[in-house]
């Protein structure tokens, strides 16, 4: 999957552009409405028209907003719920990354629901990940059996 990022008008492909993603533009503040969704199937569009597309129905781009939200962002709250509109609109993959956010978060019924997530995942035949869903699955069922839960330590506001 190619990555597609513009800054300034220019084009910066892949290894640029998750290195700008990543470091430098976290900094700049800007409407997140005017920032660039990414290229998906309808075209390089804004996050705001990709919203769109993603209540209208499209998986696709409700997965490219929720990680937009995960990595560019780190607001996990608004990644659960567009990875949850993905996962509605059909996409396993979608309810696979919301489940892994869910089992990270602060919040027990959280933790709880993404548990319940990888678990029908982890028996779902049609998705080819389900080997990989039950291995996460038992790594958190033991670690909350023990209490100690893995939840990433994100400032507050972000969940």
């Amino acid at each position: 999957m190619a990555v597609l990022l513009r800054v300034n008008n220019i084009s910066l492909p892949n290894k640029w552009a998750l290195f700008l993603g990543f470091l430098v533009l976290p900094f700049l503040s800007h409407s997140k409405a005017l920032e660039p969704c990414g290229k998906i199937s309808q075209g390089e569009i804004y996050l705001g028209q990709c919203e769109q597309l993603a209540l209208d129905g499209s998986s696709e781009a409700a997965a490219t907003i929720a990680g937009r939200y995960a990595v560019r962002f780190f607001e996990n709250r608004q990644a659960i719920y567009w990875y949850g509109i993905g996962a509605e609109n059909g996409d396993l993959k979608s309810r696979f990354s919301q489940a892994v956010l869910l089992t990270h978060s602060p919040l027990s019924l959280d933790r709880r629901r993404g548990r319940f997530w990888l678990r029908r995942l982890s028996k779902d035949l049609e998705f080819p990940d389900a080997g990989m869903a039950a291995k996460i699955l038992l790594d958190v069922e033991l670690k909350e059996k023990i209490g100690k839960p893995d939840v990433w330590d994100f400032p507050p506001n972000k969940w």
